[in-house]
């Protein structure tokens, strides 16, 4: 399982069709470092997903759920994941 130190929780949200971008662009525009996290509300050992960013670019993706993915898979598992209403994505 990959496992990241929090540090501020800037914003959280429900997912939803737009949060995900919202929150991505937030960072570009603002060339801010840090981390948006998806994860399934309430359940701490489920499926979630990072994607790192660094002055406003991302540089990595990494998605724990059936089975452990990073870069493009994890990508596309994250997207999917962020469309859940129920999941939780944090800033």
């Amino acid at each position: 399982m990959v496992d990241f130190e929090h540090g501020d929780l800037l914003e959280e949200r429900r997912g939803g069709v737009d949060v995900l971008r919202v929150l991505v662009r937030n960072l570009a525009v603002h060339e801010q470092s840090g981390a948006v996290e998806i994860r399934a509300s309430g359940d701490e050992e489920g499926r979630r997903g990072w994607l790192l960013f660094r002055l406003g670019h991302p540089v990595m993706a990494f998605h724990d759920g059936d089975v452990t993915s990073v870069g493009l898979d994890a990508l596309m598992a994250i997207e999917d994941d962020a469309l859940n209403v129920d999941n939780e994505v944090r800033l």
